[in-house]
Protein backbone atom coordinates (compact mmCIF):
# COMPACT_ATOMS: atom_id res chain seq x y z
CA UNK A 1 0.00 0.00 0.00
CA UNK A 2 1.13 3.75 -0.98
CA UNK A 3 2.34 6.00 1.73
CA UNK A 4 2.90 9.96 1.37
CA UNK A 5 5.19 11.50 3.44
CA UNK A 6 5.30 15.06 3.94
CA UNK A 7 8.86 16.72 5.38
CA UNK A 8 8.24 20.26 6.86
CA UNK A 9 11.31 22.49 8.02
CA UNK A 10 12.72 23.20 10.84
CA UNK A 11 13.15 26.66 11.85
CA UNK A 12 16.08 27.56 13.09
CA UNK A 13 16.78 30.67 15.44
CA UNK A 14 18.17 32.35 12.21
CA UNK A 15 18.31 30.92 9.34
CA UNK A 16 21.09 31.54 7.34
CA UNK A 17 20.82 32.31 3.03
CA UNK A 18 22.87 29.80 1.59
CA UNK A 19 23.64 30.48 -2.07
CA UNK A 20 23.95 26.83 -3.98
CA UNK A 21 25.81 27.04 -7.44
CA UNK A 22 25.91 24.20 -9.42
CA UNK A 23 25.28 22.90 -13.46
CA UNK A 24 22.10 23.86 -15.67
CA UNK A 25 22.72 21.41 -18.02
CA UNK A 26 19.69 18.71 -18.55
CA UNK A 27 22.45 15.94 -19.34
CA UNK A 28 24.24 16.52 -15.88
CA UNK A 29 25.27 13.07 -14.73
CA UNK A 30 22.71 11.69 -12.61
CA UNK A 31 24.73 10.83 -9.40
CA UNK A 32 25.50 14.92 -9.32
CA UNK A 33 21.76 15.59 -9.92
CA UNK A 34 20.78 12.78 -6.92
CA UNK A 35 23.50 14.97 -4.58
CA UNK A 36 22.09 18.01 -5.54
CA UNK A 37 18.36 17.12 -4.75
CA UNK A 38 19.56 16.11 -1.72
CA UNK A 39 21.15 18.53 -0.81
CA UNK A 40 18.46 21.31 -1.24
CA UNK A 41 15.80 18.89 0.33
CA UNK A 42 18.62 18.67 3.81
CA UNK A 43 19.04 22.88 3.52
CA UNK A 44 15.58 23.41 3.38
CA UNK A 45 14.43 20.97 6.14
CA UNK A 46 16.91 22.60 8.27
CA UNK A 47 14.85 25.40 7.94
CA UNK A 48 17.42 27.66 6.21
CA UNK A 49 16.94 29.73 2.69
CA UNK A 50 18.11 28.23 -0.39
CA UNK A 51 19.35 30.84 -2.98
CA UNK A 52 19.93 30.07 -6.31
CA UNK A 53 20.00 30.72 -9.98
CA UNK A 54 16.15 29.84 -10.69
CA UNK A 55 16.72 27.08 -13.31
CA UNK A 56 14.74 23.73 -13.41
CA UNK A 57 17.88 21.74 -15.34
CA UNK A 58 21.09 19.98 -14.18
CA UNK A 59 22.02 20.36 -10.12
CA UNK A 60 20.21 23.82 -10.13
CA UNK A 61 16.96 22.51 -10.60
CA UNK A 62 17.59 18.83 -8.62
CA UNK A 63 18.38 21.50 -6.00
CA UNK A 64 15.10 23.07 -6.48
CA UNK A 65 13.46 19.97 -6.82
CA UNK A 66 14.89 18.95 -3.49
CA UNK A 67 14.05 22.24 -1.47
CA UNK A 68 10.57 22.53 -2.71
CA UNK A 69 9.46 19.22 -1.81
CA UNK A 70 9.74 20.33 1.76
CA UNK A 71 6.83 22.39 3.40
CA UNK A 72 7.61 25.83 4.23
CA UNK A 73 10.52 26.18 2.16
CA UNK A 74 12.26 29.31 1.20
CA UNK A 75 13.97 29.28 -1.92
CA UNK A 76 15.16 32.53 -3.36
CA UNK A 77 16.06 32.61 -7.36
CA UNK A 78 17.95 34.53 -9.30
CA UNK A 79 17.81 34.59 -13.30
CA UNK A 80 18.71 36.70 -15.93
CA UNK A 81 16.16 37.44 -18.38
CA UNK A 82 17.09 35.60 -20.84
CA UNK A 83 16.51 32.31 -19.03
CA UNK A 84 12.67 33.49 -18.47
CA UNK A 85 9.58 32.00 -20.63
CA UNK A 86 9.49 34.67 -22.98
CA UNK A 87 13.28 35.49 -23.31
CA UNK A 88 15.76 32.86 -25.41
CA UNK A 89 15.37 29.98 -23.93
CA UNK A 90 12.96 28.73 -21.14
CA UNK A 91 15.05 27.73 -18.43
CA UNK A 92 13.16 29.13 -15.31
CA UNK A 93 12.15 26.63 -12.38
CA UNK A 94 8.66 27.37 -10.96
CA UNK A 95 7.28 27.55 -7.27
CA UNK A 96 10.18 30.26 -6.32
CA UNK A 97 9.18 31.62 -2.87
CA UNK A 98 10.89 34.74 -4.42
CA UNK A 99 12.62 35.31 -7.82
CA UNK A 100 14.85 38.19 -9.74
CA UNK A 101 15.13 38.90 -12.85
CA UNK A 102 18.54 40.40 -13.44
CA UNK A 103 19.54 42.18 -16.76
CA UNK A 104 22.76 43.40 -18.70
CA UNK A 105 24.94 42.04 -21.60
CA UNK A 106 27.10 39.68 -19.29
CA UNK A 107 26.08 37.54 -16.00
CA UNK A 108 28.00 40.26 -13.83
CA UNK A 109 24.46 41.76 -12.28
CA UNK A 110 22.97 38.55 -11.43
CA UNK A 111 26.46 37.28 -10.06
CA UNK A 112 25.98 40.78 -7.85
CA UNK A 113 22.48 39.86 -7.14
CA UNK A 114 22.94 35.77 -6.08
CA UNK A 115 26.07 36.95 -3.91
CA UNK A 116 24.28 40.01 -2.09
CA UNK A 117 22.90 38.89 1.36
CA UNK A 118 24.45 35.58 1.39
CA UNK A 119 26.17 33.54 4.29
CA UNK A 120 27.86 31.44 2.81
CA UNK A 121 28.42 29.43 -0.91
CA UNK A 122 28.12 25.59 -1.37
CA UNK A 123 29.25 24.59 -5.11
CA UNK A 124 27.47 22.04 -6.75
CA UNK A 125 29.18 19.97 -9.55
CA UNK A 126 29.10 22.29 -13.12
CA UNK A 127 30.81 23.76 -15.72
CA UNK A 128 32.12 26.76 -16.34
CA UNK A 129 29.24 28.98 -15.71
CA UNK A 130 29.65 27.20 -11.85
CA UNK A 131 33.31 27.73 -12.03
CA UNK A 132 33.19 31.50 -12.97
CA UNK A 133 31.07 32.00 -9.98
CA UNK A 134 33.23 29.57 -7.95
CA UNK A 135 36.78 31.44 -8.57
CA UNK A 136 34.51 34.56 -7.89
CA UNK A 137 33.83 34.04 -4.03
CA UNK A 138 36.64 32.24 -3.58
CA UNK A 139 38.84 35.02 -4.72
CA UNK A 140 36.68 37.49 -2.51
CA UNK A 141 36.89 35.18 0.77
CA UNK A 142 40.77 34.90 0.77
CA UNK A 143 41.12 38.65 0.18
CA UNK A 144 38.20 39.59 3.09
CA UNK A 145 36.11 41.26 0.25
CA UNK A 146 33.25 42.41 0.82
CA UNK A 147 35.28 44.58 3.32
CA UNK A 148 33.33 45.38 6.66
CA UNK A 149 31.59 42.02 6.17
CA UNK A 150 31.52 39.15 7.97
CA UNK A 151 33.65 36.08 5.65
CA UNK A 152 31.55 33.92 3.63
CA UNK A 153 32.88 30.08 3.48
CA UNK A 154 33.29 28.30 0.34
CA UNK A 155 32.20 24.54 0.33
CA UNK A 156 32.57 22.26 -2.33
CA UNK A 157 29.91 18.97 -2.98
CA UNK A 158 33.05 16.95 -4.21
CA UNK A 159 30.48 14.00 -5.72
CA UNK A 160 33.05 11.35 -6.88
CA UNK A 161 35.77 13.18 -6.79
CA UNK A 162 34.72 16.02 -9.23
CA UNK A 163 36.55 18.78 -7.59
CA UNK A 164 39.98 16.63 -6.75
CA UNK A 165 41.61 18.91 -9.59
CA UNK A 166 40.33 21.95 -8.99
CA UNK A 167 41.60 21.48 -5.63
CA UNK A 168 45.33 20.16 -7.33
CA UNK A 169 45.21 23.37 -9.41
CA UNK A 170 44.53 25.34 -6.23
CA UNK A 171 47.46 23.78 -4.42
CA UNK A 172 49.91 24.59 -7.42
CA UNK A 173 48.77 27.78 -7.15
CA UNK A 174 50.01 28.02 -3.50
CA UNK A 175 52.77 26.15 -4.00
CA UNK A 176 53.88 28.31 -6.36
CA UNK A 177 53.77 31.43 -4.38
CA UNK A 178 50.10 32.79 -5.99
CA UNK A 179 47.65 32.00 -3.66
CA UNK A 180 47.72 34.40 -0.15
CA UNK A 181 46.20 31.14 1.88
CA UNK A 182 46.90 27.77 2.42
CA UNK A 183 44.02 25.71 0.06
CA UNK A 184 42.03 24.79 3.23
CA UNK A 185 42.09 28.11 4.28
CA UNK A 186 39.79 29.09 1.21
CA UNK A 187 37.65 26.25 0.70
CA UNK A 188 36.22 23.35 1.75
CA UNK A 189 35.02 19.77 0.43
CA UNK A 190 33.06 17.41 1.77
CA UNK A 191 31.77 14.42 -0.33
CA UNK A 192 28.09 14.55 0.26
CA UNK A 193 25.62 16.62 0.61
CA UNK A 194 24.96 16.07 4.58
CA UNK A 195 28.89 16.85 5.32
CA UNK A 196 28.47 19.84 3.06
CA UNK A 197 25.37 21.07 5.15
CA UNK A 198 26.96 20.58 8.29
CA UNK A 199 30.48 22.12 7.35
CA UNK A 200 28.61 25.52 5.91
CA UNK A 201 26.82 25.53 8.88
CA UNK A 202 29.47 25.33 11.26
CA UNK A 203 31.79 27.27 9.09
CA UNK A 204 29.48 30.14 9.36
CA UNK A 205 28.92 29.95 12.79
CA UNK A 206 32.52 30.34 13.46
CA UNK A 207 33.60 33.19 11.20
CA UNK A 208 30.78 35.24 12.79
CA UNK A 209 31.99 34.08 16.34
CA UNK A 210 35.63 35.23 15.21
CA UNK A 211 34.59 38.58 13.49
CA UNK A 212 32.31 39.57 16.35
CA UNK A 213 35.62 39.05 17.98
CA UNK A 214 38.01 41.30 16.37
CA UNK A 215 35.47 44.23 15.24
CA UNK A 216 33.84 46.80 17.76
CA UNK A 217 30.03 46.48 18.51
CA UNK A 218 29.40 49.39 15.89
CA UNK A 219 31.08 46.97 12.63
CA UNK A 220 29.03 43.62 14.51
CA UNK A 221 25.96 45.54 14.19
CA UNK A 222 26.06 46.94 10.58
CA UNK A 223 27.37 43.93 9.33
CA UNK A 224 24.03 42.23 10.87
CA UNK A 225 22.04 44.65 9.20
CA UNK A 226 23.89 44.41 5.97
CA UNK A 227 24.20 40.39 5.66
CA UNK A 228 20.15 40.16 5.87
CA UNK A 229 19.02 42.55 3.02
CA UNK A 230 15.78 43.77 4.38
CA UNK A 231 12.67 42.24 1.81
CA UNK A 232 11.84 45.94 1.14
CA UNK A 233 15.55 46.58 -0.40
CA UNK A 234 15.58 43.24 -1.36
CA UNK A 235 12.06 43.59 -3.52
CA UNK A 236 13.17 46.86 -5.24
CA UNK A 237 15.89 45.32 -6.87
CA UNK A 238 14.35 42.87 -8.12
CA UNK A 239 11.61 45.42 -9.48
CA UNK A 240 14.40 47.50 -11.23
CA UNK A 241 15.78 44.77 -12.35
CA UNK A 242 12.56 43.22 -13.61
CA UNK A 243 11.08 43.81 -17.51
Amino acid sequence: MATTTTTTTTTPAKPLRICVFGSSRATTKESYKTAAEQFGRLLSQAGHININGAGRFGCMGACNKGSLSVEGAVVEGVIHKMWMPEGDKDELQTGMTTLHVADGPTLTQRKEMLCAGSDGFVVLPGGPGTFDELWEVISEFQLGLPKGKCPRPVCLVNVEGYYDPTVMQLQRCFDDGMLYKEVTDVVHCEPTAEKALAYIVAAIGDHRTRFAAAADSKTVADDVVLSHISDELRKSTAQSSTL
